[in-house]
């Protein structure tokens, strides 16, 4: 069962991710129209980015733990983790690679935060405050895994279409395949190790007695 400042700070949580999904939705709207496309292409863009769909995912997520749906969609607790680790990985990628490569000002910069920054720390605040979340078994942690290899998939076959690829370290004409999956490598093995410390974090506090070979004290 979600306790009540769990639930809380998960309220706290989507709430700010719906502003930050709803803000970037708008900036992308406004772009694209100064470029004379609509919605469409708007939405096309939009639905591009990893850290996009990561944050929808995450704000989901957040919204089941605020009812109190601690079995609900994407609320159980191998899910939990694998969400931080995902976020998590968006906040890297983010603050190592991309910040330098662009610098946006005005509700840009607002969204940017938020979605790269502030929702990663709110996720894992709140993963840390739901007791109930336990470990990510091996199973489930190679099924999540799953996500980001189609995503990389999915980047990579609308970059083909259109020639417009959402991230740089994926731009297959600047950089060549072997650069490509180098880094598509490099992030996915950077995920596991991300995702086994998430892991083995959720099973001490679970069960700081099993770290013994004992249930408690005798």
């Amino acid at each position: 069962m979600t306790t009540r400042p769990t639930r809380r700070l998960a309220l706290a949580a989507t709430l700010v991710g719906a502003v930050a999904l709803v803000l970037q939705f708008v900036l992308t709207w406004q772009w694209v129209q100064r470029q004379g496309f609509g919605v469409g292409r708007a939405l096309w863009i939009y639905l591009g980015y990893f850290t996009i769909l990561t944050n929808a995912l995450a704000t989901f997520s957040l919204a089941q733990l605020a009812a109190g749906r601690s079995n609900g969609p994407l609320a159980r607790s191998e899910d939990l983790t694998a969400i931080t680790t995902c976020l998590v990985m968006v906040g890297l990628v983010y603050h190592l690679v991309l910040r330098q490569t662009w610098h946006p000002t005005g509700w840009a910069r607002v969204a940017d935060e938020l979605l790269h920054a502030v929702m990663p720390l709110l996720y894992l605040a709140t993963w840390w405050s739901a007791r109930h979340a336990g470990s990510l078994s091996r199973p489930r942690l190679l099924a999540w895994v799953a996500y980001p290899v189609g995503y990389l998939a999915y980047g990579l076959a609308r970059g083909a279409v259109d020639g417009r690829y959402p991230y740089p370290f994926l731009d297959v004409p600047a950089l060549g395949w072997p650069r490509v999956l180098a880094n598509a490598a490099t992030v996915g093995l950077a995920s596991l190790g991300v995702g086994a410390a998430l892991a083995g974090l959720a099973y001490r506090r679970a069960a700081p007695g099993r770290l013994s070979g004992r249930a408690g004290p005798r």
